[in-house]
């Protein structure tokens, strides 16, 4: 697969270059994390956090992450 400067690319293949290039430069677990952070996620989040948080207070929120955070933290990482 060569590039050429034109960018007459179709999408499909502008995927492919890209992929291709990552994979050279960062390996398969680094490409994947990579992709995970630029894909769009799905579904309408505005809604479902007013479905989830409808009822609840900032506070509560928070009290109910750090209750979260401090159950599954590792033992040995700073608070």
């Amino acid at each position: 697969m060569t590039i050429t400067r034109d960018f007459k690319h179709t999408d499909m293949e502008l995927r492919q270059v890209g992929i291709a290039l990552l994979l050279q430069n960062l390996g398969y677990a680094e490409t994947l994390r990579f992709l995970s952070q630029i894909s769009p996620g799905h579904g309408d989040y505005l809604h479902r956090r007013e479905q989830l948080f409808a009822e609840a207070t900032v506070d509560e929120i928070f009290d109910e992450a750090k209750q979260h955070l401090d159950k599954n933290r590792e033992p040995n990482r700073p608070t």
